[in-house]
């Protein structure tokens, strides 16, 4: 008994596979394709404007009354819109490069500040430059050289040779 039932589902299941296949292809399930609907009326009826509507014809109906006044071709854009599109990219260039000079000029007047604080710093601690800070555990970076202040104990960061004679990270006391 499970055979035939087997048998009779496998047979149904065929059955779907193919009616889908054939639709998936486009064909239809009696065999038939779609007829080919396309027509051609270019030159139909003796007409001098190859088929196309004329005046007060309808496309479909024929005669359909007066039309509303026929559309202009869409015309080229006029050197005024294409002038303002050139404005337009020179101005987004102009864009660029506003933001580049002004990056640059951000650069040199926040160089020019930290050079002010240096001096600053320097005129009120003896004209020393303020050591490095060297956290405890870390190691020393190469041609550094660690310095405990006397004044606080603070362990600073000089360089191997010296050209300057620096202050204390913390206290700026003068280091040996």
């Amino acid at each position: 008994m499970n055979i035939i039932a087997l048998i009779q589902v496998m047979a149904i299941w065929g059955i779907l596979f193919y009616i889908i296949k054939k639709k998936k292809s486009g064909s239809r399930p009696g065999g038939s394709q779609a007829p080919n609907t396309t027509v051609n009326t270019a030159g139909t009826y003796n007409q001098p404007n190859n088929g196309r509507v004329t005046g007060n014809q309808h496309p479909r109906n024929g005669h359909w009354g007066q039309m509303s006044k026929p559309q202009t071709p869409v015309q080229a854009a006029p050197a005024k819109a294409v002038t303002q599109m050139a404005e337009a990219e020179a101005e987004e260039e102009s864009t660029t490069a506003y933001l580049a000079k002004k990056a640059e000029e951000d650069a040199r007047e926040h160089a020019r500040e930290k050079w002010e604080e240096e001096k600053r710093l320097r005129e009120s601690r003896g004209g020393l430059a303020v050591a490095g800070r060297h956290l405890e555990g870390d190691p020393l970076p190469q041609g550094s050289r660690c310095v405990v202040c006397g004044y606080c104990g603070a362990e600073n960061l000089v360089p191997m040779i010296p050209r300057t004679r620096y202050s204390c990270y913390f206290c700026r006391e003068a280091l040996n």
